[in-house]
């Protein structure tokens, strides 16, 4: 197919928590790490993939970008945000070889939910939030809990992963 270059942004984190309870600072990570950073490897990529004849960009959201679940919201509307920025991109360079990918995968076997747990614990001062009773549920969840119900393998995700830079549209 000639020259073939192709990325694959799957940086990513969640901030558990109801907006009331995020501060401005916890917004504004969530959208460096999963929106931000993402556009600015594109954008400075977007010239090499130019000179290609088959450039791809594969961009992992989450299915929570379109479903609301709560104290998902800075997750979900981060993963939102990628994606407009995504279809907006691939309107704008749609004269050029680079072609756009968006795979919004469910819950995935890894771990970041452990993460986003020990993030929320550390950022969230569940004593004085209206949400406590919930999100101790959360935690008591997180700690005793071996595997989610209805997760996906990453082998799955990156099955979908090869797919999409395989496809011709």
């Amino acid at each position: 197919r000639g020259d073939y270059l192709a990325v694959v942004n799957n940086a990513g984190f969640i901030q558990y928590g109801a907006l009331e309870d995020l501060d401005k600072e916890s917004l504004i990570r969530q959208y460096e790490i999963n929106t931000f950073a993402h556009h600015e490897l594109v954008k400075n990529l977007v010239p090499l993939l130019r000179k290609c004849t088959d450039g791809r960009i594969v961009q992992i959201s989450s299915m929570l970008s379109y479903v609301n679940l709560p104290y998902y919201g800075a997750y979900a509307a981060s993963k939102r945000a990628l994606e407009a920025l995504t279809d907006n991109m691939r309107i704008e360079l749609h004269t050029t070889p680079i072609s756009f990918s968006i795979i919004q995968p469910g819950s995935i076997a890894t771990s970041i939910n452990k993460h986003a747990v020990q993030t929320f614990i550390e950022e969230i001062d569940i004593t004085t939030s209206h949400h406590c009773e919930e999100y101790r549920s959360i935690i008591d969840r997180a700690i005793h809990s071996t595997k989610e119900l209805f997760q996906i393998e990453p082998i799955d995700v990156a099955n979908v992963v090869l797919r999409a830079l395989d496809a011709t549209h």
